[in-house]
């Protein structure tokens, strides 16, 4: 699928400050698990949606990554087959609405955009998303405006990360997970994972400065707005479509096969059929 590029983000003109922390700014929830479904990009783009927000109204809302998952590609494939962060941003500003958690529960399986009538968490209109510069400066100039989606390369020294501070020299493919990046100090960027809070370092993974993460800085965007958001009409909504379907009898087998699909998918197809699409 075709990676979206949005406008490039201007770098800031305030100078650099030596460490940025959303969650000290309250502009971040509590870490979120997917569970099997390859849903990450929605957890990716919500994370700066709910900081952007934040920044942009002074209120914290926990967004429903189902509604992404729902609608984005409604009509064109599974969304727990994988998907991008920028999608999830143009579909909230042509919709100008996102559903809030309280409102609509992770269910971790694509299901209908059936979304009218549903409740608005956004109060704020998004005007656009930008492309963030893919170097580490970019990043920290981004992170001066609220999170960003960020994706980067799973490799088996992520998958057992527990804690420090990670300088992964195993990367050999493309990015292949979208996260959120909260932070930064002068050792790691602080990066938002949706395995759980029992994974990694209370949920987080730091990975180091002054190295390429596993082309944690190629993917990058981040969701812009501003003002007050009136919202579609309560009665509006996306139009719904048809619920995705698939064999009955087809299903994953394995826990974790939408936690690394590309790796599940290579050698043990047999036991994701669903996630690899071999329903």
């Amino acid at each position: 699928m075709e990676h979206p590029v949005g406008e490039p983000l201007p770098l800031s003109d305030a100078p650099m400050a030596s460490d940025i922390d959303w969650r000290q700014k309250g502009g971040v929830t509590g870490v979120k698990n997917q569970g099997s479904c390859g849903s990450c990009w929605t957890f990716g783009a919500v994370g700066s949606t709910e900081g952007v927000h934040k920044a942009a109204t002074g209120s914290l809302v926990t967004f429903a990554e189902q509604e992404f998952l729902d609608c984005v590609y409604e009509g064109k494939r599974d969304g727990c087959q994988g998907g991008w962060m920028q999608d999830c941003f143009t579909y909230a500003q042509q919709n100008q609405r996102l559903a809030p958690s309280s409102a609509v529960s992770y269910r971790g399986r694509d299901g209908s955009c059936s979304y009218r009538g549903k409740a608005n968490g956004l109060k704020a209109k998004v005007t656009g998303q930008y492309a963030v510069p893919a170097s580490e400066s970019g990043h920290m100039s981004g992170l001066t405006r609220g999170p960003i989606a960020v994706a980067f390369e799973v490799t088996s020294a992520c998958q057992q990360y527990r804690g420090g501070v990670l300088r992964d020299t195993s990367c050999r493919g493309n990015a292949n997970h979208a996260v959120t990046m909260v932070a930064y100090d002068s050792k790691s960027f602080a990066i938002k994972n949706s395995w759980g809070g029992s994974w990694g370092s209370s949920g987080y993974v730091y990975m180091a400065r002054n190295h390429h993460n596993c082309k944690l800085y190629t993917h990058s965007a981040i969701i812009t707005m501003s003002g007050n958001n009136p919202g579609p009409d309560p009665t509006d909504g996306p139009n719904p479509g048809p619920d995705p379907t698939s064999a009955p009898d087809c299903k994953d087998d394995y826990s974790t096969c939408g936690l690394y699909t590309d790796y599940m998918c290579k050698y043990y197809v047999s036991l994701c059929m669903k996630t690899c699409g071999k329903c």
